[in-house]
């Protein structure tokens, strides 16, 4: 269950990153729904442990 759910979080951080890139300065923006999307990318990474600790964890149980 760990598997699905750490390359979701991983994914949706480095879609959101990839847009901010894309929009430049304006990424960063509260204008921009993609300044929101980010935000929660990075806290359900956050919420769910890193991604290192996330492959410890998984690694053990094989």
């Amino acid at each position: 269950m760990l598997v699905p759910h750490s390359e979701a979080s991983e994914t949706a951080m480095a879609v959101t990153w990839g847009a901010v890139q894309t929009l430049g300065g304006w990424g960063y923006s509260r204008e921009f729904p993609v300044e929101q999307w980010m935000r929660d990318a990075k806290l359900e990474e956050i919420e769910e442990g890193t991604s290192d600790i996330m492959r410890l964890i998984i690694s053990r149980r094989l």
